[in-house]
């Protein structure tokens, strides 16, 4: 197995480890981690599907991030989310 295969490998536990998060933040930051470490495997082995794929994918986590903190900023009563 090479360092670029390891990559992949990592990504993957990443990958699998962000979908056992309890809560949707912490399911975010390591999904887009993972997206961080696939773009990097993408680049290495030359895999445009998969930087592209990750790379949308993270810029709706950094979207969803950035919508949660300007709603913090707006309306700190409801910042977690919540309707009620």
């Amino acid at each position: 197995m090479d360092k670029i295969e390891i990559i992949g490998w990592v990504a993957t536990g990443v990958t699998m480890l962000s979908f056992t998060a309890d809560k949707m933040i912490w399911l975010r930051l390591l999904n887009i981690t993972a997206c961080i470490i696939w773009i990097g495997y993408g680049y290495f082995k030359q895999i445009n599907p998969i930087i592209v794929t990750n790379g949308v994918i993270a810029c709706i986590h950094l979207v969803w991030f950035l919508k949660k903190y300007l709603n913090k900023k707006a309306n700190p009563a409801t910042a977690d989310g919540s309707t009620s």
